[in-house]
């Protein structure tokens, strides 16, 4: 990918982030990544299957999180690096 669509895509999600759309998104990524913690510590669990499913869950939520405020920075270095 270009620098230019790198930056074009986070200024996209950057946007997307500040809609109440958004808001409501991140906050079942964040209930549901703090449920899954919570189960792992507390719960009880009749195989190691649901606990695998469990633990994949918690990261993907957490994955999606992470890559889209990465994508948000690494826009905001590329136009730092095009205006010094």
């Amino acid at each position: 990918m270009k620098d230019n669509e790198k930056i074009a895509r986070g200024r996209a999600v950057q946007d997307m982030m500040m809609t109440n759309g958004w808001k409501y998104v991140e906050e079942y990524l964040k209930k549901r990544i703090q449920q899954g913690r919570n189960s792992l510590v507390n719960g009880s669990f009749s195989d190691i299957g649901e606990v695998k499913s469990l633990q994949s869950e918690v990261l993907t939520c957490e994955n999606i999180l992470g890559k889209l405020d990465r994508w948000v920075e690494e826009a905001h270095r590329l136009e730092q690096g095009y205006h010094s």
